[in-house]
């Protein structure tokens, strides 16, 4: 049995593929990288076309533990923007 998640199920098995993760410099801090469909840019994201967040720290492990929650808050924001 899984555990229910706020965010849809697509971000979980996305949380595992590294190029979500990056960062901007090889010591630097870690962010989380996810791609707005050019269809709901306009209207979640102000037309960007990825939405970028800092994982606020440069260790991989934590950065990794901190990705699927990441990716999760930046799907419920999109959300509660579209819809508003």
């Amino acid at each position: 049995m899984s555990s229910a998640t706020p965010c849809g199920s697509g971000l979980r098995a996305a949380a595992n593929k590294p190029e979500y993760l990056f960062q901007r410099s090889k010591r630097g801090t870690f962010y989380v990288r996810q791609h707005v469909p050019v269809d709901l840019a306009g209207a979640i994201s102000g037309g960007r076309k990825e939405v970028v967040h800092s994982l606020r720290t440069a260790d991989p492990s934590v950065a990794k533990s901190r990705l699927h929650k990441e990716l999760c808050r930046i799907e419920t924001d999109s959300l509660r923007r579209g819809s508003a």
